[in-house]
């Protein structure tokens, strides 16, 4: 029986296509950064370029008309719509010009053509920045471009070794052991007509986690802006993301969404025999006792997780599980599979089927990324949000009323997110709904979107409680100087204004009143601001009693 280590090396796919996908939180100065604004600096830093989506061709009219009519206005953007809360800029590659993307690992070097670069910008202070990466004719075994998508998607050194000390760049110990094993790449180089122009050399230093340093200069190249008017930098500031700057909410990183085309005519005994094993495992389900006989499930996972080196997970009852859970099977019988994690989409499909099943990865599926790392960085800001304010709000002072004032915010801009855009059916096709579905819980966005409406929900309470309480307490006040002005209404009721011939001869009573208004007054003067009557009554009581005893 076959090995999946010996078989993996023997697989050539015919085609290689990848997006790699970056989402990122942004802000503005002092007021929010609205996406046409920060659209409007790209376009000024002569980098990149607004784009309208048009219908101008087949492939972008069946994209189009693919998806709901109200899901469309957080896909496409129009370039002269102020009002737009989506903008969509392309990368200015020059059409002569040819950038390539260069890899180097530990004993790994390879280099693929960049064919193009995206950003999309949303109203809620998300942005998802996208690398488009393919290779066709393709030479080496499937195990290369595996370690290619591994080691490519690195944005910062995933861990270091333990004993390394920061403080005087300790040169005892070497700290790269994520290099070493293989699962951080030496540099990712981007070429321009064979020329450097950005490298992120990851054996250069070793960064603080909460330094701008620490993320890749491959992406500050694409994200960056610098010039006299505006200036836009990552900041992955622990104390909240500071003006004008972004932050990643992935770890060390990228999604990617990948496709493979496997031709099992030219290598029938490795690539025919890979395809036609994985679609029957997923055609018979066979039991935990017949896994052996199904190898292919071993390179499989490997896919849809990016696992370069040893797989991620060495049981077979969970790996079978795991896989299960992963993949949308509905047409693994004509070799056509989809896999998805929380960081990952696989498709993978034999060379022989229509070719519009590849335009549906780069336009339906791709848009459908899209949706769903806009869903999640919108709840993860919103939960980064919530929690800032609860700091706020546990302290006295401008603070805790600068509290208040954002979680009203807050509140009216989750109640807008989940009118406008958050949507459980984006599309009517079957297959649609189902990806998405899959692929949603995989990223766990329905839970976490239940979790943070609960958290608003909170917060908002608590916040219309204490407007509650205060203007009670306002009332009491109000209560109070009612009372201490009664006797005096009253008297000048009975007695009339002139309060003084009227007192004559009844000091006495004049007397009484006067008593029972100084009594009042004081009263109210020695409450503390915003303690109430019943308080001040215990603290009066307990005080006699404690005499007494």
């Amino acid at each position: 029986m076959p090995t999946s280590d010996r078989c993996i090396k023997a697989i050539i796919p015919d085609k290689f296509h990848t997006f790699l996908i970056l989402p990122f939180l942004f802000k503005g100065e002092n007021s929010k950064l609205t996406s046409v604004k920060l659209a409007e600096h790209y376009n000024k830093y002569n980098r990149w370029e607004s784009e309208e989506f048009e219908v101008n061709d087949g492939l972008r009219y069946n994209e189009f008309l693919y998806f709901y009519p109200y899901v469309r206005k957080i896909l496409y953007s129009k370039k002269n719509n102020k009002t737009s809360s989506m903008q969509f800029l392309r990368w200015k590659k020059g059409e002569k010009d040819q950038w390539k993307l260069r890899v180097v690992g530990n004993e790994y070097d390879h280099t693929m053509d960049i064919i193009d670069a995206f950003l999309h910008l949303y109203d809620m202070g998300v942005g998802v920045f996208v690398l488009e990466i393919a290779e066709e004719n393709l030479t080496k075994d499937i195990r290369n471009y595996i370690t290619f998508l591994d080691l490519a998607r690195r944005i910062y050194v995933p861990f270091i070794n333990p004993k390394y000390k920061f403080k005087d760049e300790d040169p005892e110990h070497y700290p790269f052991d994520a290099i070493t094993g293989k699962q951080c790449p030496k540099k990712i180089i981007i070429l321009k007509n064979k020329e450097e122009v950005c490298t992120q050399n990851f054996e250069c230093k070793v960064s603080q986690p909460n330094s701008p340093e620490l993320l890749s200069n491959v992406v500050k190249h694409f994200l960056d802006i610098y010039n006299d008017e505006f200036t836009f930098t990552f900041n992955p500031s622990p104390g909240g993301m500071k003006s004008n700057s972004y932050q990643t909410f992935v770890d060390d990183r990228m999604f990617v969404h990948t496709y493979f085309s496997i031709d099992k005519s030219k290598f029938p005994s490795n690539n025919g025999y890979f395809l036609h094993n994985l679609s029957e495992y997923f055609n018979i389900n066979p039991s935990h006792t017949e896994l052996n006989k199904y190898w292919s499930t071993d390179i499989w996972y490997r896919m849809i997780f990016i696992d370069s080196g040893e797989k991620s997970c060495q049981n077979d009852i969970m790996q079978k599980k795991i896989i299960d859970d992963s993949t949308y099977t509905r047409w693994t019988k004509f070799k056509t599979f989809y896999g998805y994690s929380r960081f990952s989409s696989m498709m993978m499909t034999d060379s022989g089927v229509p070719d519009y099943l590849y335009n549906h990865f780069q336009t339906m599926y791709y848009q459908i990324a899209m949706v769903l790392f806009f869903y999640r960085g919108v709840l993860l800001n919103f939960s980064m949000r919530s929690s800032d304010i609860s700091h706020l709000l546990a302290v006295d002072g401008k603070e805790r009323k600068k509290g208040i004032e954002q979680a009203r915010e807050l509140h009216s801009d989750f109640l807008a997110f989940r009118n406008r855009c958050w949507f459980r059916e984006i599309t009517a096709q079957d297959q649609g709904i189902e990806i998405f579905n899959l692929w949603n819980r995989k990223l766990d966005n329905v839970e976490l979107m239940k979790d943070i409406e609960s958290e608003i929900e909170g917060l908002y309470r608590f916040v219309n409680y204490e407007q509650e309480q205060r203007e009670n307490d306002q009332l009491r006040n109000i209560s109070i100087l009612g009372a201490i002005l009664l006797p005096i209404t009253v008297t000048t009721g009975f007695f009339g204004m002139n309060l003084i011939n009227s007192f004559k001869g009844a000091w006495w009573l004049f007397s009484v009143l006067t008593l029972i208004f100084i009594v009042i007054s004081v009263t109210l003067i020695t409450c503390k601001k915003g303690e109430s009557l019943k308080n001040y009554q215990d603290r009066i009581e307990k005080f006699f009693k404690d005499k007494i005893e």
